[in-house]
């Protein structure tokens, strides 16, 4: 029994990897405030994420606008679409991650930043079930202004 057990999650893994062949997935997502948990009323802010995963590296670029102030951070988190989870990678304005836009509106590009608290394994898998979203932060709304989870496009 136990050999079965581990074949069948040594598939799982292997099923989650983007990386065998040297590949990487991009992962979208459109941002607004109306998919915050709860949502928020800044009826103009919204965005996209594009995030390119290749072992080790996370890669997004983030296009804000019409945000209700200056992002003050952005993250990765996961958690579905109905909930709010985790910050796993900080994209902007946190740790060692580079400064936020300075405006209402603007572009966030950060590569190769830490995954906090989860294997990257465990994080690739959580991208491919639509298991972790995008978060924009403001000091007018610090729990989150705009979000939108991250998705593989169909080909």
């Amino acid at each position: 029994m136990r050999s079965i057990m581990v074949v069948a999650i040594g598939l799982a893994i292997a099923a989650c990897s983007d990386n065998t062949t040297g590949a990487s997935t991009t992962f979208n997502a459109t941002l607004s405030s109306q998919k915050e948990v709860p949502p928020v009323a800044v009826a103009s802010a919204n965005g996209t994420a594009a995030c390119t995963i290749a072992s080790p590296n996370v890669s997004c670029t983030v296009t804000i606008a019409g945000l209700s102030g200056a992002a003050t951070a952005a993250h990765i988190h996961t958690g579905n679409a109905n909930a709010n989870g985790p910050i796993r990678v900080n994209l902007c304005g946190a740790g060692t991650a580079p400064a936020c836009p300075t405006g209402t509106s603007g572009t966030i590009t950060s590569g190769a930043q830490a995954v906090s608290g989860i294997s990257f394994d465990s994080l690739r898998s959580l991208l491919h079930t639509y298991g972790a979203y995008v978060n924009v932060h403001t000091a007018g709304n610090a729990g989150g202004e705009m979000r939108g989870q991250l998705f593989v496009p169909a080909p």
